[in-house]
């Protein structure tokens, strides 16, 4: 299920597109109600939404300054006929004139061809964005491994990563755990390795972890599975 936030200058504005055009949506759950950026940023950090709606045209600079990794899809509604100098790539315009049959309608399709809710494809953005590489085995075994541990939590330790989570991603690569440990911390390192000024950042704002401190394997996994289910 697609996480909703809205972001209205008034709530009177949101409360008419809850009515009107959410609720004729299938599979979206709305996880918060901004009228201020700064509200915005705040359920942003706290839900991750994968879809924007809003009359505020201030939420795409907010997105690429502030959420570097972070890519929502995002619903403007506004005058079509006015000119908007947007760099941001997953959104759509709708002109505020529409009828809210019509804005369903769009929204609708918008959601269908660009959004996807599979926590699998959300964790790949997640780990391609940071600068993680998939032509390495570790990275895939890393994603691997993030899928379990999201789907199990509570049925095994991340203090004893290397039994529970490896030993299950092992089997389901036809190979041994110490393979599966080995080539993720060689994932890891080539990160960093490879890592521009840029990725540094992105892993500073997604973890919070400022160079020349690192993540690890279990951070990792433990950090982006708890963020999926957000």
């Amino acid at each position: 299920m697609l996480k909703l936030m809205l972001l209205c200058n008034t709530l009177g504005t949101s409360q008419k597109i809850i009515n009107k055009v959410v609720s004729k949506i299938e599979n979206i759950r709305l996880v918060g109600i901004a009228t201020t950026i700064d509200e915005a940023q705040n359920i942003i950090k706290e839900a991750d939404p994968d879809l924007v709606i809003t009359t505020n045209e201030k939420i795409f600079q907010v997105i690429q300054e502030r959420f570097i990794i972070y890519s929502p899809g995002v619903v403007l509604i506004s005058n079509s006929k006015v000119k908007h100098d947007i760099s941001y790539k997953n959104y759509i315009i709708i002109d505020y004139r529409e009828s809210f049959s019509c804005i369903t309608e769009k929204i609708t399709d918008f959601v269908k061809e660009n959004i996807k809710a599979s926590k699998k494809d959300k964790a790949i953005k997640i780990l391609s964005n940071i600068g993680f590489s998939f032509k390495l085995s570790g990275t895939n075994y890393l994603l691997d491994s993030i899928l379990y541990a999201n789907s199990y939590k509570g049925s095994y330790s991340f203090e004893t990563v290397f039994y529970d989570i490896y030993s299950h991603v092992a089997e389901l690569n036809n190979t041994t755990s110490k393979v599966v440990k080995w080539a993720i911390e060689r994932s890891i390192l080539y990160l960093y390795g490879s890592a521009t000024d840029e990725t540094l950042k992105k892993i500073e704002k997604y973890f919070g972890v400022t160079y020349p401190d690192k993540i690890t394997a279990k951070f990792t996994i433990n950090f982006i599975a708890n963020k999926l289910s957000s």
